[in-house]
């Protein structure tokens, strides 16, 4: 795709085709027959005087009687070995807050319908479960350590959630 020394530079899209059902978009990297197999990197672009592009990995709204497709983000599974890992991370900043992370359910409008539900569970051993942390972060030399904070939500008839530890 070609360069612009003023504007936007060109864009590149992949799309599947649509029919009754809609055709499918995968990217696939190349398996290892001895070695490992190959990595698929997805990033947007720099910004060398303002912000970097923002990466958007979302499914589309559903029709009038289905539901919306799932994102699926896991690793494989590995025979030998320790599994993969997943991290999420952002990045730290310079000059002001860096930048959050926020896990959010779905809210619904049914009234007979509760939201979705949060669910963070370590893995099962054969000798013991995996360790579930939660914490804040060391403060730098100059303030306190950030606070925490574990709550339900208000009710607006009957009694709220509760917690237990």
């Amino acid at each position: 795709v070609g360069t612009g020394n003023t504007g936007t530079g060109g864009g590149v899209t992949i799309a599947a085709g649509e029919s009754i059902s809609g055709g499918a978009v995968r990217i696939s990297a190349g398996v290892g027959a001895q070695g490992s197999g190959g990595h698929v990197v997805v990033s947007s672009g720099a910004g060398s005087a303002t912000s970097s592009g923002a990466v958007s990995i979302s499914s589309a709204d559903a029709g009038a009687a289905g539901t919306s497709g799932e994102v699926i983000i896991a690793t494989g599974t590995s025979p030998a070995g320790s599994a993969g890992d997943i991290s999420l991370a952002v990045g730290g900043s310079f000059y002001g807050i860096g930048g959050g992370v926020s896990i959010s359910a779905g809210a619904t409008v049914d009234g007979a319908s509760a939201g979705g539900a949060v669910d963070i569970v370590t893995g099962k051993g054969e000798t013991s479960s995996g360790m579930a942390r939660v914490h804040t972060a060391d403060s730098g030399s100059n303030g306190v350590s950030g606070g925490m904070s574990v709550a339900t939500g208000l009710a607006a008839a009957g009694d709220s959630g509760s917690v237990g530890i």
